[in-house]
């Protein structure tokens, strides 16, 4: 018996070398958004990996997010996936 879909958000914070993200060390976090608004699934993701209330410049790139924190070395993607294809834990 199939489960039914649910969509997956997923949140990394990393460092970044040369204004690209590096992964020498790196802050992911991911849940179900199924149902939930896009402002709850943003506010919820950067609350996960404690950037909820720092200024960032947003980019959005199709379905995937990315904020970057001027004058520091760090970034931070949103992305999403279906639960049938998702292999991480969920919060």
């Amino acid at each position: 018996m199939n489960k039914p879909m649910q969509l997956i958000a997923t949140i990394e914070l990393t460092d970044t070398f040369s204004g690209e993200a590096n992964y020498s060390w790196v802050k992911r976090k991911s849940f179900n958004c199924t149902g939930m608004s896009d402002g709850a699934i943003v506010r919820k993701a950067r609350n996960l990996v404690g950037i909820g209330g720092i200024k960032t410049v947003k980019s959005e790139y199709g379905e995937d997010i990315r904020w970057d924190f001027p004058g520091q070395c760090v970034v931070a993607f949103l992305m999403f996936e279906d639960s049938n294809y998702f292999m991480g834990e969920i919060e």
